[in-house]
């Protein structure tokens, strides 16, 4: 059994409970019912022993019981995340952030905005799996103190996870950011990673999700262009190349005919890109209709990143900072990767 089913079967219920009434319709409309606190112990063996070893183990790569992915995958609908079952009450709406009309240019085309009234979910999916939620945490919070949580989340445990993972003989991605429990500090003063990785931290537009300081976490996000967006036609890297292939894919994300940019050496491109006749230091692109470099020529769609583009979220507890700020905890909650 490979390890992405384990985590799949995870992601369906970490607490380890599950739904065990009826289905929405025989209770709540939303499903948010009040759960069985029988639902872990009627759970398959296989999966109450990958919980029991989660709570007590402290092991870089859960465990891989020798059974089939069905026996421990437990929600068919993990897809469905708990924002479905809100009390919508005719006044909260989270359903608007994927259930959209089609707008003209855009590469979503569902058309499924009746979704955000109409309650379509599958057999399984009408019941509320995602039971840990619903688990009173009241008297365990308040058996920690403030200085132990300050404690806990200022405990680096990122650095020594690249060796961890070598050393189980993990076949995945491994770390590669060095510093990353640092966050700012890991980064220069243009979001480019100091250590050389040629990983990128940048701004996006905050959207609803778990990942706010309002519901105890922080995040960021990191970007990493395939090689060939970063040299030149000889393959040697070139820094202006990549902030103008970035510039570019970027107005192209955004459906954009141009864009400004981090400062580029027109120069070391050969390109006039900001369109005024000259070569110069540019901090705007007027020409995105292709990219420079060794990725002259390649494919460039509206609204698609590039083959072999790389995502780093680190997702953290929330901090205080010595003047009061919100800051990313040293601590990460979670480490995702994912390349196209």
């Amino acid at each position: 059994m490979n390890l992405l089913r384990i985590i799949a079967a995870l992601l369906a219920g970490l607490s380890g409970k599950f739904l065990a009434h009826g289905a929405v319709g025989e209770g709540d409309p939303h499903g948010l019912d009040e759960p069985s606190p029988e639902s872990l112990e009627a759970s398959p063996l296989p999966y109450r022993e990958i919980i029991s070893w989660l709570r007590s183990s402290g092991a870089v790569i859960p465990p891989s019981p020798e059974v089939h992915s069905v026996t421990t995958l437990y929600n068919r609908e993990a897809i469905v995340p708990p924002q479905c079952y809100t009390k919508t009450q005719a006044f909260s709406n989270p359903c608007y952030v994927c259930h959209q009309a089609p707008v003209a240019g855009r590469e979503n085309v569902m058309n499924d905005m009746d979704l955000q009234e109409a309650y379509s979910f599958s057999e399984p999916g009408m019941r509320n799996h995602w039971e840990n939620l619903f688990e009173d945490r009241t008297g365990r919070i308040a058996g920690i103190s403030d200085a132990g949580i300050l404690d806990y989340i200022s405990q680096d445990n990122y650095s020594e996870l690249p060796g961890r993972l070598k050393a189980a003989n993990f076949h995945g991605w491994i770390p590669d950011l060095r510093n990353l429990q640092l966050a700012a500090a890991a980064f220069n003063e243009e979001g480019f990673a100091t250590d050389g990785s040629q990983w990128l931290a940048f701004s996006y537009k905050p959207f609803p999700s778990t990942f706010w300081p309002t519901n105890g976490s922080t995040d960021d996000v990191m970007i990493r262009l395939p090689e060939r967006f970063r040299t030149d036609g000889s393959g040697r890297e070139s820094a202006d190349i990549y902030k103008a292939n970035l510039a570019i894919l970027e107005a192209n994300i955004k459906g954009l005919e141009k864009i400004g940019c981090l400062p580029v050496d027109e120069a070391a491109l050969g390109r006039d890109l900001d369109g005024d006749g000259r070569m110069g230091i540019i901090r705007r692109i007027a020409d995105v209709r292709s990219y420079v470099g060794a990725a002259k020529g390649e494919f460039l769609g509206r609204h698609l990143y590039p083959a072999g583009t790389e995502f780093l979220h680190t997702v953290r507890y929330v901090a205080i900072s010595d003047s009061g700020e919100i800051v990313p905890s040293v601590r990460m909650k979670e480490v995702r990767y994912m390349r196209k």
